[in-house]
């Protein structure tokens, strides 16, 4: 089993917010498998929006995706 020196070093996990978010998740029934899952469903709206919507709103919803995907990462 995976021990927490064998993640790789990210600042952000240090905050105030991931640790909160974190904690809340580990006392969730929701698995790590299910937020790789999340994750992967937020790239995919990311990038249909891009191809879907013009200009920026297209623009914004792809950007918001991309930083849910690195959110999900940042806790998975």
């Amino acid at each position: 089993m995976p021990t927490p020196n064998d993640r790789r070093p990210i600042a952000a996990r240090a905050t105030g917010w991931a640790r909160a978010l974190s904690s809340r998740l580990a006392a969730s029934a929701i698995s790590p498998n299910q937020i790789s899952v999340a994750s992967i469903a937020f790239a995919g709206a990311g990038a249909a929006a891009l191809l879907t919507l013009p200009g920026w709103p297209g623009l914004l919803l792809c950007a918001l995706g991309i930083q849910l995907r690195l959110v999900c990462n940042l806790i998975d």
